[in-house]
Parts: structure tokens; sequence; C-alpha cells
């Protein structure tokens, strides 16, 4: 379906800060705004996080899924981007 699975960017994150820090900053921003504009807590007609999602925004599966909220984020504590 070429939905990303959003836990896996987690692991995208670190390898890209290790390789490289302007893709990784466009990719977290890029992530990170999704899920404050799709954020569940707005209505019915939102469900982010969700698993995967496609990338021209078509598709979406399985609303708040957590853990594509929280591996990502604990990637980003061992980043050192968080306390």
């Amino acid at each position: 379906n070429g939905a990303y699975w959003g836990t896996a960017s987690g692991w995208v994150f670190y390898a890209l800060y290790q390789a490289d820090k302007e893709s990784f900053s466009k990719m977290v921003n890029e992530y990170i705004d999704e899920l404050r504009q799709g954020d569940y807590r707005k209505g019915e007609e939102y469900g982010s996080p969700w698993e995967c999602c496609h990338p021209e925004g078509n598709y979406q599966q399985n609303s708040v899924y957590k853990t594509s909220v929280t591996l990502p984020f604990t990637s980003l504590k061992r980043i050192g981007l968080y306390d």
C-alpha cells in the first residue's frame, strides 16, 4: 500500500542523526507536524498517531497507535534531545 510505519520512524531518526543531521531534522519536524495536525484529541475525524500512513495523505491505518509515538520519542531521548 506504500504507507510508512510510524513505529519504525524511531530507528530511522536514530540512524539519520548519525549520518545526516539535516535530513534528521527535516524528518523529525515533519513527523511532529503530522502528529499535531492529526491529533486524535481534536475529534473523531482525526486519529494520529496512526500505525501507518501514506505520504500522499490518502491512507491511514489503526488510529491512536501508541508505539508510533513511544519508539520515536525513545530514540529522540537516546540522542539527547529530551531529558
